[in-house]
């Protein structure tokens, strides 16, 4: 199969639309979860040319899993309890998502923790009063994905 692939389609309201995919320049530039790519493929030989990218290794789902959740704490600082339900709509395995959780560092980890939890958003609270400075905080770091126990034990 050649690395540039030209395809015709029809009947799709406009009048002819091509579409040109140089496949592996095109899969290197971003790590793409092989599900999210067929969803977005309308090509006849849809299959083959899900199975040349594998074989090349542009399409590689623990690959995407690993970097999703990596980019997700180190950019967004999300916890551990978001990135699995983020995966699944990606139609990432529930083993290669846990798989990829295993790879955020535990102290790093507890470290964001405890920097969300004790300097960011606890003292953006001051004039609030405790108990809803507390709960407020506890919300935020839920919201954010971070696990209730780990929450409770920092809290302390």
């Amino acid at each position: 199969m050649e690395h540039v692939q030209e395809e015709a389609y029809k009947g799709t309201g406009f009048a002819e639309i091509k579409i040109l995919l140089p496949l592996p320049a095109a899969m290197s530039k971003r790590d793409k979860s092989k599900n999210c790519l067929s969803s977005a493929l309308i090509a006849k030989d849809h299959d083959e040319l899900i199975g040349e990218l594998i074989k090349e290794d542009c399409l590689n789902d623990e690959r995407f899993a690993v970097a999703f959740v990596s980019g997700r704490f180190k950019l967004k600082q999300w916890g551990r309890e978001k990135d699995p339900k983020r995966l699944e709509r990606k139609r990432v395995s529930d083993e290669i998502a846990q798989k990829a959780l295993e790879q955020i560092n535990k102290k790093e980890y507890m470290a964001i923790l405890n920097i969300n939890l004790q300097r960011e958003r606890y003292v953006t609270l001051k004039h609030e009063q405790y108990l809803v400075r507390k709960k407020k905080t506890m919300d935020y770091l839920m919201q954010k994905g971070y696990e209730v126990d780990l929450i409770k034990g920092h809290d302390k």
